[in-house]
Parts: C-alpha cells; sequence; structure tokens
C-alpha cells in the first residue's frame, strides 16, 4: 500500500504548475478567473451512461468532473476529482491508473475534512496532496447535500464554470449505484435538504438530467447550455 500511495503522490504532484501549487493540506495560491463555460458533473447513480450520452448530444462541453466512483469508470480526460471522501482518493486513483485512464488535472476535497473525521476516525491527515481544499457548503447551507452538491460548488466557485449539467446525480433512493441498481440508496432523502438550502446558488446556473434534481433544477436546454 505504501508503494501505492507514493506513486499516486507522484501522480498528483505533476498536476501543480509554477503559478498555482498545493501542499499537503492543499492551500491554493490562485482564484479562479471570471466564471465561464459548462461543466459536466458526474454521478453514479443508475442511468448516468445514458444520461452522459443525451447531455453530450446536446453540448460540446468544457470540463468533466467526476465524483467518487466515477473517477474510476469516466474513461475520457477528466478535469477534476471531486469527493467528500478524501480516505478514498487514493484507491480511486489507483483503480483508474490501472484502466490506463489519464490523471485528473485537479484533486478537489473539503476542508472540513479534520472535523469529520475525528468523528469517524479514519484519518489524521490528507493521504495525498490535494490541488484544491474548500469548504464544502455553499452560503447560507447547513445541511449536506452529499458530494455530488459538492462537486456543483466546487465547479462553480473553485474551478470557475459560469455553468453545470448534473449526471447521474438524481438523489432519488429508487435510483441506486449503476453498479448495484438494485440496492436503493436510502441517503438520499436527508441529503435533499442541503440542495433546497443552496437552491438560490443553484437556479440560474445549474441543471440536471434526471430525477428530483431535475424536478427542482429544470433539465437542460440547447438554447440554456449555448448562453453560458
Amino acid at each position: 500500500m505504501v508503494g501505492i500511495v507514493n506513486n499516486i503522490n507522484n501522480l498528483a504532484c505533476n498536476h501543480f504548475g509554477d503559478k498555482e501549487k498545493a501542499d499537503i493540506r492543499g492551500e491554493r495560491t490562485t482564484k479562479p478567473a471570471v466564471s465561464s463555460g459548462v461543466a459536466l458533473v458526474l454521478g453514479s447513480a443508475e442511468g448516468v451512461w445514458q444520461e452522459i450520452a443525451a447531455a453530450q448530444a446536446m453540448h460540446r462541453f468544457d470540463a468533466v468532473i467526476a465524483v467518487n466512483d466515477m473517477v474510476i469508470f469516466w474513461t475520457g480526460p477528466l478535469d477534476a476529482a471531486v469527493s467528500l471522501h478524501p480516505e478514498r482518493m487514493p484507491e480511486w486513483l489507483e483503480y483508474r491508473a490501472a484502466r490506463r485512464n489519464s490523471p485528473p488535472v485537479k484533486l478537489v476535497t473539503h476542508a472540513e475534512w479534520p472535523d469529520w473525521f475525528k468523528v469517524v476516525g479514519h484519518i489524521h491527515e490528507l493521504p495525498i496532496p490535494f490541488d484544491i481544499v474548500t469548504p464544502s457548503m455553499f452560503e447560507g447551507q447547513k445541511d449536506s447535500g452529499s458530494s455530488g452538491l459538492f462537486a456543483v460548488k466546487a465547479a462553480l466557485q473553485d474551478l470557475g464554470f459560469a455553468k453545470v449539467v448534473l449526471c447521474g446525480v438524481p438523489m432519488t433512493v429508487e435510483a441506486g449505484h449503476f453498479r448495484s441498481p438494485s440496492l436503493p440508496w436510502v441517503g438520499a432523502l436527508r441529503h435533499r435538504v442541503g440542495w433546497e438550502q443552496a437552491l438560490p446558488h443553484l437556479t440560474d446556473c445549474v441543471r440536471s438530467m434526471s430525477g428530483w434534481t431535475a424536478e427542482l433544477l429544470g433539465k437542460p436546454t440547447k438554447s440554456w447550455l449555448d448562453t453560458a
């Protein structure tokens, strides 16, 4: 395992250029420029692959951001890997590399991880360098909306995109993980409150391809996509 982590450390450090560097805690030295472009955020719910195909048929996206397990399974170029679970990122990166997929350009996790992991006892320091370590919630948001909502926040406020389209982030119980679709995600309902709290930040700039999030935010249209 030490060898795996060392290899991933080397892989992650290769992302840092002269103008933006991070240490093991992920402090940034630059901020995104004026927001522009549309990012595709990929969750792991059943139907994600069909939703990706439908979204890409409408628009050529400026970036792809993968959440959690999708870091492994998205085979194309990956602009950012985002998660509220930094302790699992080495595993996801190792599997991604084993599948001969290119490494993510950015690794993103949340700034509250020290307090979270004091409670659950997983880790006492980040296992690898992260390019961006940022607050997990929007201003006014009090409850977590899961890693999917965190990825939206990172895309808009930390990576500098003007709009986001969600694939595989329906936030419904019945839409289980695409690898185990028969298993419901019972946590979906309790995470919805975070999305509702963050709604003022989402209404104009986020759309979803399916589920409860599509009901809340609307589905993308070609005209909406083309005006980013």
